[in-house]
């Protein structure tokens, strides 16, 4: 018995063993989802608040009364009730006279022609 029949030929000598590809694209597939979970997993508990939050102060019955009535005087674009410096509007609603002029313009174009 020579020596190339007492060793057995190498079953599959091929570079490109599909099989053993496929294989280490699962297994690296499997690990990415499995460091992707554990990433998740942790980064709840690495942001966790330990206090809670501060909670806001109810608003009284004349904050909400003055509130209202500004928001009511910037849908309306009129005047405000209450005084300039508590108002959390500014002004009149820049909305509602540019909506106005593109609405008249839309109604212009359509009844020129």
């Amino acid at each position: 018995m020579t020596a190339a029949e007492a060793c057995p030929k190498p079953q599959n000598i091929n570079p490109t063993n599909h099989v053993a590809m496929i294989r280490t694209l699962q297994l690296c597939r499997t690990l990415a989802c499995g460091v992707l979970a554990a990433t998740l997993l942790l980064s709840g508990q690495i942001q966790a608040q330990e206090t809670q939050p501060a909670t806001a102060a109810t608003p009284t019955l004349e904050e909400l009364a003055a509130d209202l009535a500004d928001v009511q005087a910037y849908i309306n674009n009129g005047a405000r009730v209450t005084e300039a410096g508590k108002s959390k509007i500014a002004g009149p609603g820049p909305g509602h006279n540019a909506w106005q002029m593109v609405s008249t313009a839309l109604v212009l174009f359509m009844t020129l022609p």
